[in-house]
């Protein structure tokens, strides 16, 4: 990912109080205000996407596994994009061990990147029952996920898509006593309640370097028209079109 640099202006206090807030850049074009204070900043404000996912697989989206597998690929792509590891769904870090860990930390610190519209696809691919774990292999696929294209560095109305999918390979045991809630299904793209049981990751990498990757000829979706026109892949369709559809199975408690 790029790591386009954020200005983030700090919320300005009254001029009773001295305290500076942490972490935070103060924009010197600001002025205190007199009767409101600013809005709240949009958490999400890089991920205005809905989430589809399918499942050519067959694992079952509404099973235990499916929640855990749906949570924890939003979790990292959301927290990464956004540059916001609180983002991800409570108990995603807690449950990365090993070789996940490793490679969910480093693939967040690769954020923020650039803002997303449209809608980002998933489907899952493989899956391999192997009694106390599983594995999948999850392609995302971002033909109808754009981004805003600039010029001289201001966004000028139009959004570039790219035609491309790309694999995520992951290994989940079935650790203790409590699996991950099933038949997680709702209206909100994003969830801010627990899904993950005491299920734990073990591995989890993206593309072997030398290997065919299995998601170039299974996209975008099945069964459905694809948008906008797809440009070879790895080449770019630019247009002021943003697409649109429901979340998918989606969450029913998010924001």
């Amino acid at each position: 990912m790029s790591k386009p640099v954020d200005r983030i202006s700090a919320l300005i206090l009254a001029a009773a109080l001295m305290a500076a807030t942490a972490g935070c850049d103060k924009n010197p074009d600001d002025t205190a205000p007199t009767t409101s204070s600013k809005p709240e900043a949009d958490l999400y404000a890089r991920t205005k996407y809905s989430i589809i996912w399918s499942d050519p697989a067959g694992l079952d989206l509404m099973s235990p596994e499916g929640t855990y597998t749906r949570a924890s690929v939003e979790s990292l792509e959301v927290s990464a994009i956004n540059g916001n590891r609180d983002l991800a769904i409570p108990g995603f870090w807690e449950s990365l061990i090993g070789p996940a860990k490793d490679y969910a930390e480093s693939y967040a610190r690769l954020g923020p990147d650039y803002p997303r519209v449209g809608i980002t696809r998933y489907a899952i691919l493989q899956a391999a029952d192997r009694g106390d774990s599983f594995e999948v292999t999850v392609c995302t696929f971002v033909a109808q996920r754009g981004t805003p294209t600039q010029d001289e560095g201001r966004p000028n109305g139009t959004y570039k898509y790219r035609n491309q999918g790309n694999p995520w390979y992951l290994t989940v045991r079935r650790d203790g006593d409590t699996p991950p809630p099933s038949h997680q299904t709702g209206p909100d793209t994003f969830t801010t309640r627990p899904v993950f049981g005491t299920w734990k990751t073990t591995d989890w990498h993206g593309l072997p370097p030398g290997q065919t990757n299995p998601c170039h000829d299974n996209g975008p979706w099945p069964g459905e028209p694809p948008w906008p026109a797809l440009p070879p892949n790895g080449k770019t369709h630019v247009t002021t079109d943003i697409p649109s559809a429901p979340s998918y199975p989606g969450w029913s408690d998010g924001l």
